[in-house]
C-alpha cells in the first residue's frame, strides 16, 4: 500500500517560510539554522528518493520508455526551495541585525537542485539503455 508523504514536505517549506516571515517582527532569532538543515534533509531525502525511483522503475522499462510519474511534483518543490531562498535574502535585507543562515540555505538548494537534475539525467540515461 502506498502511503503519500509530500504533505510532510509542504508542511516544512510553508513553516520555514513562515518563520522568515516572522523574523521580520520578533525581537530574537528563529531556529532557522536548525530549520534550514531540516529542510536539506528532509526535502533533500524526500527529492532524492524519489527520483531513485524514477531511475529504477525507467530502467526496468523497455528501450525508449521513461518513468515521469513524479517530475512536475519535484519540479514544484524545487521551485518552492528557490522561492524561500529568495525570501530569505529579501528578510535579510530587512533585517541586517540579525544574521539568517544564507549559506546554508544556498548549500540546501544546491544540494535538493542537484538530486533533482541529476536523477532526471540517470532516468534519461535508463530509458537509453532498456532493461
Amino acid at each position: 500500500m502506498r502511503q503519500k508523504t509530500a504533505w510532510a514536505v509542504w508542511v516544512l517549506i510553508v513553516a520555514y517560510a513562515a518563520m522568515l516571515g516572522l523574523q521580520l517582527f520578533v525581537t530574537f532569532s528563529l531556529p532557522l539554522d536548525g530549520a534550514t538543515w531540516a529542510v536539506m534533509m528532509v526535502i533533500g531525502a524526500y527529492v532524492g528518493a524519489d527520483e531513485f525511483a524514477s531511475y529504477v522503475t525507467s530502467k526496468k522499462m523497455p528501450e525508449g520508455l521513461k518513468y515521469t510519474g513524479s517530475y512536475k511534483k519535484l519540479l514544484r518543490i524545487v521551485v518552492a526551495v528557490m522561492v524561500l531562498v529568495a525570501e530569505a535574502i529579501v528578510v535579510q535585507a530587512l533585517v541586517p541585525k540579525t544574521e539568517l543562515p544564507l549559506d546554508q540555505l544556498m548549500v540546501a538548494l544546491g544540494i535538493i537542485t542537484g538530486l533533482f537534475a541529476g536523477g532526471n539525467k540517470a532516468a534519461n540515461a535508463a530509458e537509453n539503455d532498456g532493461a
